[in-house]
């Protein structure tokens, strides 16, 4: 007998990941020309994260639609693979822009060994790659016919999530610190910046981090759980957090040009 892997899952409703599918599109298109218009890193990445995004809720989609695609594991660890890896888009973008943020405002961290690894954009970047590793390789084993190989796959898959986790409460720790810290330097300076992005950058980046905080506080909790995909948990918890979170990196000058960047 064949085994429904989208009812299994609890992914059941189309218009929800069709909506989220759309949703994407302007935003891909607006940071793509972003990125075509400035080059600058943190809008190609942002670019990339909508297309993943479009992606994996079109093939959401197409496991709710029932049919042959309902029946299709691989096309379920497919989206759930091609998900895990956007994260890593959303949270890096993050993590950059606070540190050139701490750049272009003059703030100096100076909180030890935290302040060198979260500003140590090399070292987050390979800690994330393993994070995503991990997801990759136990998504796959996930639906091995073995079970020892099963039992394998959730263990990654949470040991990638908890890295994800910790990766994002530093984020969150840092974006704090340096809030903290900017306000600061502006007073004693008087940097303002140009445009709500600027004025209000940090207000912006602290939203967006706790953001992605709670999705990836759902996303540990619920790991190897039917409640990952529960659809009235994951669309709140997980979609609508980061797609609230891709929107406020919009904000006007939020994103410095190249040559704002100090040389």
């Amino acid at each position: 007998m064949s085994v429904n892997y989208a009812q299994e899952s609890g992914i059941d409703s189309v218009a929800a990941a069709v909506i989220f599918c759309l949703l994407y599109v302007p935003l891909m298109s607006f940071y793509g020309f972003k990125a075509f218009q400035s080059k600058t890193y943190v809008h190609i990445i942002l670019t990339f994260f909508c297309t993943v995004r479009m992606i994996a809720f079109a093939m959401r989609a197409a496991l709710a639609g029932g049919g042959s695609a309902a029946y299709n594991e691989n096309l379920l660890i497919g989206e759930e693979v091609i998900y895990s890896i956007g994260f890593f888009g959303l949270l890096y973008s993050a993590y950059q822009l606070v540190v050139q943020r701490q750049k272009i405002t003059g703030v100096k961290t100076s909180y030890g060994v935290l302040s060198q690894v979260t500003s140590n954009l090399q070292l987050v970047r390979i800690a994330m790659s393993v994070a995503v590793a991990l997801g990759i390789a136990g998504a796959s084993d996930s639906a091995s016919a073995s079970a020892s190989k099963v039992n394998l796959g959730k263990h990654l898959r949470t040991a990638s999530d908890v890295i994800f986790l910790l990766l994002t409460i530093l984020l969150v720790v840092q974006t704090v610190l340096t809030f903290k810290d900017e306000k600061q330097v502006s007073e004693k300076n008087g940097y303002h910046g140009q445009g709500i992005g600027q004025t209000h950058g940090m207000i912006f980046l602290s939203t967006i981090a706790f953001l992605l905080l709670v999705k990836m506080l759902f996303m540990t909790a619920t790991v190897g759980k039917s409640a990952q995909n529960n659809e009235a948990l994951f669309y709140p918890f997980s979609a609508t957090t980061e797609l609230i979170a891709v929107i406020l990196f919009a904000a006007p000058g939020l994103v410095p040009s190249q040559s704002e960047l100090p040389s």
